[in-house]
């Protein structure tokens, strides 16, 4: 293959297609980023394309976390159950957890996750990827599930010491009696609320939700400094 490949893609690129459909011209996301491989300034492109956020929370004495972790997409398959969706693996990149122990406690924190989570909790530059798919964590800095210690403790607190504070987006302190009856009455629209849409996913409103929060509660207890 010849640098017609490179020259195409980036042709349609320029001219909006996503990535997910340009690939569906050579097989598949999969065959497509084999290709892509074997060009390093494509490749930098297309990497661009693939990467996005995964956005989850902790929960530890009252006080609620919510972490934004770099992925890059690494695989897309067809989902077996459902027809129109598609199961996207993806690489968490955060380079300050260089330990082995550390990477496996947030890799079993991210996949005990997952069930709950996979079908909202990761947000793509490409667009196309953030409807109709599942998300999976496969890998932390390059290391695969397989060559982790997966039956390693894993509690909420060594999560929260384990990711850097550039990670987390909010947090906010609840008494626990007062947040369980606030999760319970909130509706779907009012937990939509919290976040305001954009490009390719969503993006949280602090304002918003702090607003939504003291009209549920009245007053919410600030934390100590």
């Amino acid at each position: 293959m010849n640098d017609n490949f490179s020259q195409y893609v980036i042709s349609q690129i320029d001219e909006g297609e996503t990535i997910f459909d340009i690939s569906q011209l050579f097989g598949g996301m999969n065959n497509f980023m084999s290709l892509v491989s074997k060009y390093p300034l494509l490749k930098q492109i297309i990497d661009e394309k693939l990467g996005g956020e995964l956005e989850f929370e902790t929960d530890v004495n009252d006080y609620f976390k919510r972490y934004k972790l770099p992925v890059q997409i690494t695989g897309v398959e067809k989902a077996d159950d459902f027809e129109e969706m598609y199961d996207i693996y993806v690489d968490v990149i955060i380079p300050e957890v260089i330990d082995e122990s550390d990477i496996a406690i947030l890799f079993n924190y991210l996949h005990h996750l997952e069930p709950d989570y996979a079908d909202d909790w990761a947000y793509f530059n490409d667009r196309k990827f953030n409807f109709d798919t599942m998300t999976h964590v496969v890998s932390i800095n390059g290391i695969n599930w397989k060559d982790m210690n997966r039956f390693v403790n894993t509690t909420v607190e060594e999560v929260e010491r384990i990711i850097p504070d550039k990670y987390e987006i909010w947090y906010i302190y609840i008494k626990k009696q007062n947040m369980k009856h606030l999760l319970n009455d909130l509706s779907e629209e009012e937990k939509n609320r919290i976040r305001e849409q954009h490009t390719g996913g969503k993006k949280l409103v602090i304002e918003n939700f702090n607003k939504l929060v003291n009209k549920k509660l009245g007053e919410v207890d600030e934390p100590n400094n």
